[in-house]
């Protein structure tokens, strides 16, 4: 289903190529168009949403997380979306789980991705999701994400769950306490603080709950322990796609070296697809291909029999993956191949995306990778990876990431 989401989360590391594609639009001179939605709001949604994009300048007036400053602000933007959506398909937005708990969607619904606060510069009170809920709430959002850290947390810290779960708590209890007869938007169309959530003729958004998610059983105990309506994996998708099938399944799946390459390969043939099989289409896919390979880098089995107990006393993408590399039998005992695909060398990187990019079977793929798997340089990497990850494991050194 169609849907449209604002996303107020801030991630430094988007930030470079977002910022060096808004200077190349505004270097071809072009302008988006104008938004048809809600003209007397006194702001442009379209443009409020671009602005949504982090910043790494941390600018209070722009960007990312510092619409959580203002509540009212954004769930004017949120206000106007949803009217305007409403206006110009003629339908009104319906998001909700049915029976099965399978998701419904009737319309284009407006969810929201936020923080639980904006703490830049040290402000104090940083931490004001419960308000920014209740004018989203009000505003018509279908769903909001929260991921449990404040702006300037990064990753750095875990993510805090006890707060997505109190929003939760509050969210329920409002809704048990109020009457849930839809709103009559025809006689007060200028009224956001009385414009309900389209969810099933009630005013509650889907809450989803996002941070620190890497396997599926994770996903089930925070599902369980927080009551939220969903799980949001940012991350733990992009180390291990396939995180949505054992989600599915129900059981973790461990693929061998050569069936992570096929899937590898298969996100190289959707970017020859979408930038185009040239070298002006390698150049501009090598921007994001060696970055992603990164997060393939870090992927380590995680059966549930071995780490089930060890997450709940810590998410298993907050421990770092050299340690575990170097700690899980399966990895210690590997080939050459899976010692390449989980190398943290940024040279090993960009060599496996020429070598999925240039490749024109799996076959060439798997037997190229296992050539260089085999030379004598990367034997030289591979030392210095395998000393740091043994640092690692006897507490020497830490590295975050």
């Amino acid at each position: 289903a169609d849907f449209i989401d604002l996303n107020c989360d801030h991630d430094p590391s988007d930030t470079d190529d977002k910022n060096k594609d808004s200077e190349n639009e505004n270097k071809k001179g072009k302008k988006d168009p104008p938004s048809p939605f809600a003209p007397n709001l006194g702001v442009d949604p379209y443009e409020e949403m671009r602005q949504m994009a982090p910043s790494s300048t941390k600018d209070e007036s722009k960007g990312g997380t510092s619409h959580l400053q203002s509540p009212q602000r954004l769930g004017g933007i949120v206000s106007g979306l949803v009217r305007g959506i409403e206006k110009e398909f003629g339908s009104k937005t319906v998001m909700s789980k049915d029976g099965s708990n399978t998701l419904v969607v009737d319309g284009i619904p407006i969810t929201v991705k936020v923080r639980i606060g904006c703490d830049f510069f040290h402000k104090k009170n940083a931490i004001n999701i419960q308000e920014v809920v209740k004018e989203l709430r009000e505003s018509g959002a279908a769903a909001i994400t929260i991921h449990g850290r404040t702006a300037n947390q990064g990753y750095e810290y875990d993510s805090n769950w006890s707060i997505i779960a109190d929003v939760v708590e509050d969210e329920h209890s409002r809704r048990a306490n109020e009457t849930m007869a839809p709103p009559d938007m025809i006689n007060n169309p200028q009224s956001p603080s009385n414009y309900a959530n389209p969810i099933t003729n009630s005013n509650r958004p889907l809450i989803i709950g996002n941070g620190d998610v890497l396997t599926y059983y994770e996903a089930l105990r925070r599902i369980d322990q927080y009551k939220v309506d969903a799980v949001m994996v940012g991350r733990g998708a992009l180390i291990k796609p396939w995180i949505f099938q054992e989600f599915e399944d129900g059981e973790t799946w461990e693929p061998d070296a050569n069936t992570r390459i096929l899937i590898y390969r298969t996100l190289t043939d959707y970017m020859k697809e979408y930038y185009g099989d040239s070298e002006l289409g390698k150049q501009k896919a090598f921007e994001y291909l060696p970055w992603h390979l990164q997060f393939f880098a870090k992927y380590v089995p995680h059966s549930k029999e071995r780490y089930g107990k060890q997450s709940q006393a810590a998410p298993l993408i907050q421990q770092d993956p050299y340690s575990q590399y170097a700690n899980n039998k399966n990895t210690r005992d590997a080939s050459l191949l899976d010692a390449l695909l989980a190398s943290p060398s940024q040279e090993v990187h960009e060599r496996i995306a020429h070598v999925l990019w240039d490749s024109r079977t799996d076959l060439e793929t798997i037997q190229r990778l296992e050539d260089i798997s085999q030379s004598p340089q990367f034997a030289q990497i591979r030392v210095l990876s395998e000393y740091t990850a043994s640092a690692v494991a006897n507490g020497e050194y830490i590295q975050k990431g």
